[in-house]
């Protein structure tokens, strides 16, 4: 990725990021966080791109996974959706044996791993890495990702199993979470964005705090005569999927 080599000249390695990217050397298991546009993916790329450290990348999506030029966590772990705790055996599938040979694992999106997949993890690096006796196999955990922006996906007849298993779905409440010991490192600052009432304003709505004021700075955007009839290929942005079928099945029925 040409353009991501240009990107990592220009990154920015204060004082939270030096000290973030020496815990990630360290081999303490963390969870890396912090807001949109602080720099998370960029730190990570740095660190892959500089460690002598034998890490796998891995993503909790399938589309973060391709960002991050790994694969998905699923297909790592050899954990195939729906299967429970108890169907976790020592598989000798080839690509098991690199656990072994790994000094950690690093998981971009890590909030919407869920609180099952988290203990699944611990099984499965526990019987295929190289202590079998300690949380993750013996492997460090780097995680990354925000819970603010990505919570972890639930059915509905999910729910009542994590009712009755887990205090939430959520990773930090998954059985083998305290015996990880993870350190939560927060990057602060913000490169995205440059306008600092826009980032006050993204930061207030990331954490549910936005008053009508903030409302209002982004309201003023807002054009209620605009008439998408008249601007056929504007790209739409939606917040739910059953929104995003809708559209696509109305622009390619006019096809």
């Amino acid at each position: 990725h040409p353009h991501k080599e240009n990107e990592l000249a220009d990154i920015v390695l204060d004082e939270e990021r030096r000290y973030a990217l020496s815990r990630m050397e360290s081999g303490k298991n963390i969870f890396l966080t912090g807001k949109g546009g602080a720099g998370k993916s960029m730190l990570t790329r740095h660190f892959l791109q500089t460690t002598k450290r034998k890490i796998l990348v891995m993503a909790s999506t399938g589309i973060a996974a391709i960002n991050v030029g790994g694969q998905t966590a699923h297909s790592g772990f050899k954990i195939r959706p729906g299967m429970s705790l108890s169907a976790i055996k020592k598989s000798d599938h080839p690509s098991m044996e690199i656990f072994s040979h790994l000094d950690g694992v690093l998981i971009d999106e890590f909030s919407m791993l869920r609180a099952d997949f988290l203990d699944m993890m611990d099984k499965v690096a526990r019987l295929h890495g190289p202590n079998p006796n300690l949380p993750m196999g013996g492997l460090q955990l780097i995680g990354v990702g925000d819970i603010c922006q990505l919570p972890p996906v639930v059915t509905d007849e999910e729910g009542v199993y994590f009712q009755e298993h887990y205090p939430s779905p959520y990773f930090f409440d998954a059985h083998c979470y305290s015996s990880l010991a993870m350190e939560y490192i927060e990057l602060d600052r913000v490169f995205r964005q440059k306008d600092p009432t826009l980032v006050n304003v993204l930061n207030k709505l990331r954490m549910g705090e936005a008053t009508q004021d903030d409302l209002d700075v982004l309201n003023v955007r807002v054009d209620p005569l605009f008439d998408l009839a008249n601007y056929h290929e504007h790209i739409y942005l939606a917040t739910k999927n059953r929104v995003v079928d809708q559209i696509n099945i109305e622009k390619l029925s006019v096809l």
